[in-house]
């Protein structure tokens, strides 16, 4: 057996060191470009087909749906946790329907609904709290609870909500809200519409279409190939990103960009598949992220200003009362509570 001296051994160590940081900087290098390639793909597409990004007063929206505001609205919510009651977070959220849609139909689904403790509260408009039968709500479509069975317990609620609010608008059609999605504004200017919740990705709290539109058949026919029973989010804004790039790549009309909430009304040229995908600013007027540290009652008047709804994230009060507290007094004044 061949024996090389130390110094020839030192060497190939060496060698073989600066090769496997190469090949790491490497692999980091392509996974940055690609990052920046798809993020860059989704900003300049829609940016081609940004339309009114100027600032619209109250006053001019408010104008703009007034022979709007009148229609019988739809709400979907959905609860699909263990807890037997219903949540503060949840019950504002359900008031700010009534107050800026006192005529609307609100069908609160819920999976398990045997195990609620007391009966559920009533509010001041048409809330019915309907059971989640998985079985018969993904009848007809290409997945089934069979599909979840490999999700753990912590994971199957998270896969189950977000699939089955893909299909409650599919086909009921109406508007989606998550349980911490608090209305600030009426709602009827808005069809086939969803928003961005920050420069990346699409978010699925709030979802508004048509019954049958064929995005959401879309994007529902994705859901067995991004299944993954170990990622809670394997179906949430990653996915409905990724359906709204492509529904663009289809034909750039498919998907428009908006920052003006009454621009979509004056396309008169956009495709019954079409579907608007507004800036954070409207839906998501603060990110996840959010330094809770510079939170003041300023700081947050200044950023719902001219927003819709404001997400309630779970990273800003999980654990922190206070904080929870501090927003339901807030948000409070604009439900009249």
């Amino acid at each position: 057996m061949a024996v090389y001296p130390l110094r020839w051994r030192t060497n190939w160590v060496k060698v073989f060191s600066v090769c496997t940081t190469l090949l790491i900087v490497s692999i980091f290098v392509r996974i940055t470009l690609v990052a920046y390639a798809r993020k860059r793909e989704i900003g300049e597409g829609f940016a081609a087909h940004n339309i009114g990004t100027g600032h619209v007063s109250a006053d001019a929206i408010r104008n703009a749906s007034d022979g709007e505001s009148r229609q019988r609205l739809l709400f979907h919510l959905v609860w699909t946790t263990n807890a037997d009651v219903l949540p503060e977070v949840a019950a504002l959220a359900v008031r700010s329907v009534c107050r800026f849609h006192p005529d609307a139909d609100v069908h609160f689904w819920i999976l398990d609904a045997d195990k609620f403790r007391n009966e559920p509260p009533r509010f001041e408009c048409n809330v019915q709290y309907k059971a989640l039968d998985l079985t018969e709500l993904f009848a007809g479509l290409p997945i089934s609870t069979e599909l979840f069975t490999k999700s753990s317990r912590k994971t199957r609620k998270y896969h189950i909500a977000d699939s089955a609010r893909l299909v409650l608008v599919y086909k009921f059609g109406g508007i989606y809200l998550d349980t911490d999605i608090i209305i600030l504004r009426h709602l009827a200017g808005f069809s086939n519409s969803l928003g961005f919740q920050d420069e990346d990705f699409v978010n699925n709290a709030l979802m508004i279409f048509d019954k049958g539109h064929p995005f959401i058949r879309f994007v529902i026919g994705q859901i067995p190939g991004y299944y993954n029973a170990r990622l809670s989010n394997a179906l949430g804004p990653r996915l409905l990103t990724d359906c709204v790039t492509a529904w663009w790549k289809q034909k750039p009309n498919n998907a428009i960009r908006l920052d003006d909430p009454t621009s979509a009304r004056r396309i008169a040229d956009a495709p019954q598949s079409a579907i608007f995908v507004y800036g954070a600013s409207l839906f998501y007027p603060i990110d996840y992220m959010f330094d809770m540290s510079t939170l003041s009652e300023q700081s947050l008047r200044q950023a719902v200003r001219g927003a819709y709804t404001f997400h309630l994230w779970s990273t800003m009060i999980k654990g922190n009362e206070e904080a929870k507290q501090f927003f339901l007094t807030f948000f409070s004044k604009f439900v009249g509570v």
